[in-house]
């Protein structure tokens, strides 16, 4: 694993990020992990409806496709991802 230093930030966002870490029972480092790992499944998320989007057009699409689509999406994006992890080990 990598690790991540953030260096200047302002006290009042460490104040909230602190307070929100108490709140969910977690040490400061957990609920930043916690903070990122939630903003990187959100940002896959959109990735992966505009490339539903993009393959799917305005047609109307059964639930079923679209979710069969969607897996096919997070099976390709896995793939990718651990290809970037196995370059840079």
């Amino acid at each position: 694993m990598t690790s991540v230093q953030v260096r200047n930030v302002p006290d009042d966002i460490m104040d909230a990020l602190r307070a929100e870490a108490e709140e969910h029972g977690r040490s400061l480092q957990q609920h930043l992990l916690s903070v990122l790992e939630e903003h990187t499944a959100r940002t896959r998320m959109r990735n992966m409806f505009a490339e539903l989007d993009a393959v799917l057009g305005s047609e109307p699409v059964l639930t079923k496709d679209a979710a069969e689509a969607v897996r096919e999406l997070r099976d390709e994006q896995d793939a990718r991802d651990a290809d970037r992890a196995e370059r840079r080990s």
